[in-house]
């Protein structure tokens, strides 16, 4: 990318933009401005805070997958961003500067690195661009620490653009798909097709699904399942057994991107790695539960948690009048079964009256 469409980033976003796209171009430009052997950049994870690898220029492969397996928590850059080290508002770190993370050591390969903060909106760090300086060039030029700056303050400012429009994108497919199961589930009073057309709703979202409901007290079975899950109906569980019966129990929801670091509150699907479940609430009860999953950890975020929430409050209504229609339903065929059997029992006894009145009036003939 030209150095001017470099400096004027942040409002030339295009709609397949994505911020390691728009980062992996700023990277190779300052590689190429700052004659640095190898440029990367740590961008902050919305989700836990942890500033991650997401950007390389001149990284060496195997490298890159160290950087991006080795996050870095923001509160590790306080003690290398020091007054002592400023560069116009960059941090000049000199050769053999101990780094936070082992894969960030390997990288630097004992050089001087400069490094520029990444701020978003009110100056928050959203990311640290990482200059590995030449061996022969242990310091910086403070215009060219300007030329970099400009640069980064556009990147940071494109790349807060690319994820504003990018939650704006998933909002509105959120309420696309909430409105659209609204549709479903509101339209009939057939319990399995309202739990089928949730399921339906829940694998177009996440790509998995498990709908549990109520069945005796303290015990949860399994009535619906995404196709890939289906071995899974009809399974039970106790409120004291698994995530489903965690959740029944508690009545919140359970959130695990590591299904390995919580065993005794494990998802229905044993081959799951990341899991979230929800309960079904109705009349400030648990009625059921909501599960989805994943064969990768940290495949979730906690806007994932959110609209499964917001899909477990949307059907839980719905849930339970389709389940006290089919009681009713079931009450009436009762009576009319009944009432049958009292019609018939009536025409026998006006059958037997009638032949006792014959059989009394015949000798007088």
């Amino acid at each position: 990318m030209p150095l001017g469409d470099l400096l004027a980033l942040g409002s030339q976003i295009r709609a397949d933009d994505t911020p390691q796209v728009l980062l992996h171009e700023v990277a190779e430009t300052l590689r190429r401005v700052a004659a640095c052997p190898r440029v990367y950049v740590r961008l902050r994870n919305i989700d836990t805070d942890a500033l991650e690898a997401a950007a390389f220029a001149g990284v060496a492969p195997e490298l890159e997958a160290r950087l991006r397996a080795e996050a870095v928590p923001p509160g590790a850059y306080p003690a290398l961003l020091r007054a002592e080290c400023r560069v116009s508002n960059s941090f000049l770190l000199p050769a053999g500067t101990a780094l936070p993370a082992p894969a960030d050591t390997a990288a630097v390969q004992g050089a001087a690195v400069l490094l520029v903060p990444l701020r978003g909106r009110g100056e928050r760090l959203i990311g640290v661009v990482y200059l590995v300086l030449a061996d022969d060039l242990p310091a910086i030029d403070p215009t060219a620490a300007l030329v970099i700056e400009a640069i980064a303050r556009q990147a940071a400012m494109a790349v807060e653009n690319v994820r504003l429009a990018e939650r704006s994108a998933r909002l509105l497919a959120n309420e696309q798909l909430l409105a659209a199961l609204g549709r479903d589930v509101s339209a009939t009073l057939e319990l399995t097709v309202i739990l089928e057309r949730t399921i339906e709703r829940v694998v177009a979202a996440f790509g998995s699904g498990v709908l549990a409901l109520l069945d005796a007290p303290a015990t949860m079975v399994i009535v619906a399942a995404a196709p890939g899950a289906a071995h899974l109906r009809g399974a039970r569980f106790s409120f004291d057994q698994g995530m489903i019966g965690w959740v029944a129990r508690h009545g919140r929801p359970f959130f695990a991107n590591q299904v390995a670091a919580t065993p005794d509150v494990a998802p229905p699907d044993p081959a799951a790695q990341a899991a979230i479940a929800v309960p079904l609430l109705s009349g400030g009860q648990v009625i059921g539960a909501l599960t989805v999953g994943a064969a990768r950890p940290d495949a979730f975020t906690y806007e994932d948690v959110d609209l499964l929430e917001a899909i477990a409050a949307q059907v839980s209504g719905p849930i339970t009048s389709a389940r006290l229609y089919a009681e009713a339903q079931g009450l009436a065929a009762q009576v009319q079964r009944r009432a049958e059997q009292l019609a018939v029992l009536n025409t026998i006894a006006r059958s037997a009256s009638t032949s006792l009145d014959q059989e009394v009036s015949l000798p007088e003939v």
